[in-house]
């Protein structure tokens, strides 16, 4: 039989909750919210909802609920183009950082369990006595966390930022000419789906010893992999910082944290690939992950149940 694919849908299966039910659900939320917004401005100052909040000197003040479309527009329209362009990235990331959030979390869990609860509850005996070797179901678990889980993500993604440019473009009202061209953009819209696809395959091999490290605890640990996952790196990196040259811990966050994201990074897409794709650091976090992941295949044929 054709094994990867029978093993991706074993994977689907036993993990169904986290693959499809969480950001099926996050997205429906997500949506909704867009909805409440557009009817509150539709409604004028008659929906309008407002609490009030203290801030960090004790001072209170009047926070307005549901009108991000408004004050959104507001701001596009006395900025420069290029600042336009920017906010609206910074929009559209905003309302996806829930699922890219949980994204980056639930690849980590996925790992740290996966191979950790096929001895906990004594599946591995099953799957040993298969016709699978141990190189086939290492290569479905990563390719379930590092494609399939993405993928479905992505799509959620993209969802949400079709409903915020579908919702966006319904309030736009008597806005300028310049605010409505920048608001509804669909061309810009299909360029960032491309882009967080980019960010996300270097995003792959550049994190690829922490999600080769992640799966080997899975396979190795007999209890608490989450406290082995993290504790071996942070002792690794104090030993470092204190005896020798203080470079590893940095090292390891580096390769830890999806690429394009962080608030400094100010690189384009291609910019980010030469820059990280000839950077020096690349094959050696690829060495790591190689010796990693074979470590993990030669400790699954080893393993029993626990």
């Amino acid at each position: 039989m054709n094994q990867m694919p029978a093993l991706l849908k074993r994977e689907f299966q036993e993990h169904r909750n986290m693959l499809f039910h969480v950001p099926i659900a996050v997205t429906l939320i997500i949506l909704l919210l867009q909805m409440a917004a557009l009817m509150t401005v539709s409604m004028g100052s008659d929906g309008w909802v407002s609490m009030t909040v203290h801030d960090d000197a004790g001072e209170a003040r009047e926070l307005v609920i549901g009108l991000w479309y408004q004050q959104l527009l507001q701001n596009l329209a006395v900025m420069p183009p290029v600042e336009q362009a920017t906010t609206m990235e910074i929009a559209y990331f905003g309302t996806s950082w829930p699922l890219f959030g949980i994204l980056w979390f639930l690849v980590f869990f996925y790992l740290l369990g996966t191979l950790h609860e096929d001895r906990r509850d004594r599946s591995i005996l099953f799957w040993k006595s298969m016709p699978v070797s141990d190189a086939i179901t290492i290569a479905s678990k990563l390719l379930t966390a590092l494609v399939v889980i993405p993928v479905i993500y992505f799509a959620c993604v993209f969802v949400v930022q079709l409903g915020f440019l579908i919702t966006s473009t319904l309030s736009l009202g008597d806005a300028p000419p310049s605010v409505a061209d920048v608001v509804f953009d669909p061309m810009a819209l299909l360029m960032r789906w491309g882009t967080y696809t980019g960010y996300h395959l270097v995003t792959v091999f550049w994190c690829a010893p922490f999600y080769a490290w992640v799966l080997l605890v899975s396979a190795w640990a007999r209890t608490v992999p989450f406290m082995w996952a993290l504790g071996v790196p942070l002792v690794i990196a104090a030993v470092d910082a204190i005896l020798v040259s203080g470079e590893v811990g940095p090292f390891m966050l580096r390769h830890a944290l999806p690429v394009g994201y962080e608030d400094e990074h100010d690189m384009t897409l291609g910019q980010t690939v030469v820059a990280y794709g000839l950077s020096w650091e690349l094959p050696v976090a690829l060495a790591l992950a190689a010796a990693f992941i074979y470590l993990a295949i030669r400790l699954r044929g080893r393993a029993d149940e626990i």
